[in-house]
């Protein structure tokens, strides 16, 4: 019990009341606190920020403000100091790491990513902004506000066992399958199709030039055949 300075050999242990120290406090040796005891900060107390151990992790609590600190340079390591678990660098970039390997950092441009991106939401990229795919960004995909386009330095190759092409109302215009036909639609309509012997249309063909054919034509329920050579039919043939 003493009012004025204490000084002790190993140590002085203050029950109650608490210190109060009005100046600059030196210590030379470490400050030892129990479990859920807090280092408070501010002249609001609890109110303001404090720091404490709970006996599971150490907590940073500020209630008034924000957290700030102020450095050239942030690192956050594991506890044996052996692995960056992120570092944040003035004037240069901020990084992530996952299990000591560089995953996700910041750039001048916008930032990079190592390895894969799982993305649970949409990805919205502004019109005329290209989202661009090869080493020499090769291929380019975008939209100019009004139509969506695609440019590559070389062949464009779609892999499936079958390719759809529909309108936004889900009408089909062209239908491709693996070890089958190719389709083409006129409003959602199928005329023209390819077949294990040839093709085949839906309604009239028209031609604007010369036809060549080495081989057999064979019409199938058609009133009016206007030919020169010969023509056979299965059930009649008028000719006029």
């Amino acid at each position: 019990d003493s009012a004025g300075i204490a000084t002790a050999r190993q140590g002085l242990r203050i029950t109650g009341g608490g210190l109060d120290v009005v100046g600059v406090s030196t210590f030379n040796n470490n400050i030892m606190l129990g479990d859920d005891d807090r280092v408070i900060f501010g002249d609001g107390g609890l109110s303001d920020a404090h720091v404490r151990y709970d006996g599971s992790h150490l907590q940073f609590g500020v209630a008034s403000g924000t957290f700030r600190v102020s450095s050239d340079g942030v690192s956050f390591v594991n506890y044996a100091g052996t692995e960056t678990l992120a570092a944040f660098n003035n004037n240069g970039s901020n990084d992530l790491y996952y299990d000591n390997t560089k995953r996700f950092e910041t750039t001048s441009t916008g930032a990079k990513v190592t390895g894969d991106l799982d993305v649970t939401g949409n990805i919205d990229v502004a019109d005329n902004v290209r989202i661009k795919l090869g080493t020499g960004d090769d291929m380019s995909i975008w939209h100019d506000g009004t139509t969506t386009k695609f440019s590559d330095s070389g062949p464009v190759l779609f892999y499936g066992t079958s390719f759809t092409v529909q309108s936004p109302s889900a009408e089909n215009i062209f239908v491709g399958t693996q070890n089958s036909s190719v389709d083409l639609y006129y409003d959602n309509s199928k005329k023209f199709e390819t077949t294990n012997t040839g093709t085949k249309v839906t309604g009239d063909l028209e031609v604007t030039a010369n036809v060549s054919v080495a081989g057999t034509i064979t019409y199938e329920n058609v009133a009016n055949v206007d030919a020169i050579g010969i023509s056979t039919a299965r059930a009649g043939l008028r000719i006029t």
